[in-house]
């Protein structure tokens, strides 16, 4: 019942980048019990390298053989809004992401890096989803086939996602 005896970047790297929190087991006679996961990713993290590829399968097909914690892969057609991170690049073990403030169609963060970088969510990608980045408006990239990454500079900043789609209006 203790995940920290395990190597679990190794044994379910997704489960972490979608901040699993626990993991519940059986025991005997049909009960089972919460274990908590110390690998979860959390709610969001600068990862050292951005791999662009060039379609969702390759997304997909591609998170078995990268650490999602340290290597975010994208779609070429977000390479505009992430720019040219690919390469290892260090990342400031510093640095914060911090969720202040959750609701079912709105979110903040607080990030703060001396580097600045991409910053993935582990928040679902999903069209009607728009952001701000110090109450400017910044776009979302798709990232690991599913979750949210938007690029920062260095500093402080909040991040502001809403859920507003066009077709409700």
């Amino acid at each position: 019942g203790d995940l920290s005896a395990v190597n679990g970047d190794s044994i379910f790297p997704v489960l972490n980048m979608l901040n699993v929190k626990y993991a519940i087991f059986g025991q005997e006679g049909g009960e089972t019990f919460p274990v908590p996961n110390p690998h979860a990713c959390g709610n969001g993290w600068f990862v050292k390298e951005v791999r662009y590829v060039a379609c969702a399968d390759d997304e997909i097909l591609g998170l078995h053989r990268v650490n999602p914690r340290e290597v975010a892969l994208v779609s070429e057609k977000y390479r505009t809004i992430l720019g040219d991170a690919e390469g290892a690049q260090p990342v400031d073990t510093s640095a914060v992401v911090k969720l202040t403030a959750y609701d079912a169609n709105a979110l903040s963060n607080e990030i703060n890096s001396a580097k600045g970088g991409v910053v993935v969510f582990s928040e679902i990608f999903y069209p009607g989803w728009q952001a701000k980045v110090d109450g400017e408006t910044a776009e979302i990239a798709c990232a690991d086939y599913i979750l949210r990454a938007v690029k920062v500079g260095p500093g402080e900043h909040k991040v502001d996602f809403v859920f507003d789609p066009k077709s409700l209006e």
